[in-house]
């Protein structure tokens, strides 16, 4: 069950990390909750991670997307997180083929985004060698920089809500991923840049 709650409370703070970076660069909407459900049967215990944002006033779920390259990172940086720290290809989070995925809804997330903001077909296989590959080897390479948070312990920072589901405190987490987030920041920002070059998007900070 640790282990278990561990993959996708890193998974999560994946996510987190690249809205904390993305809110503080970009001004895009923050984290509002992280929650982790519990689902048991008989053989086993599995958790489920979901991250949700706030929601601009004025705004709605439906708003027609902002920042495409930002929010791209935002989705794949969950499975970058787990893979490293499971140790494990990405491909066994980040598969549409796999419907077993973690990141099968964050894969689908990316297609919607790219269906959205109608990119071109023949920009995908650039792009998703960049993301797949390329840029996932390049933090493989760095996994060392990333050893700090992996270190955390996921108790300290989820609040029971019930028996199955269990909130992060997020403000806890903010201090807890602060020097990393501006370490990490200037490799981020530089992937953001590589997506919005492959993409065609002009990236300017806002």
């Amino acid at each position: 069950m640790i282990a278990e709650i561990k993959k996708v409370f890193f998974h999560e703070l994946g996510h987190y990390i690249a809205n904390r970076i993305n809110h503080i660069n970009f001004c895009m909407s923050p984290v509002q909750e992280i929650i982790l459900t519990k689902h048991e049967n008989a053989s086993k215990v599995k958790y489920e991670g979901q991250t949700s944002f706030k929601i601009p006033k004025g705004e709605s779920i439906i708003t027609s997307l902002k920042h495409p390259p930002q929010k791209i990172a935002e989705l794949v940086y969950g499975c970058y997180f787990q893979s490293l720290y499971l140790n494990v290809p990405l491909t066994l989070c980040l598969d549409w083929r796999n419907d077993k995925a973690n990141g099968l809804k964050d894969y689908e997330g990316i297609m919607d985004v790219l269906s959205t903001c109608e990119v071109p077909t023949n920009k995908n296989k650039e792009f998703y060698n960049y993301i797949l590959k390329k840029y996932f080897s390049r933090l493989k390479l760095h996994k060392q920089e990333f050893e700090t948070l992996f270190k955390l312990s996921p108790s300290n920072y989820l609040i029971k809500k019930n028996d199955i589901v269990f909130q992060v405190d997020l403000k806890k987490l903010e201090n807890a991923t602060e020097d990393f987030i501006k370490f990490h920041t200037p490799t981020y920002l530089n992937f953001i840049s590589e997506i919005s070059l492959i993409l065609g998007f002009n990236n300017q900070k806002e």
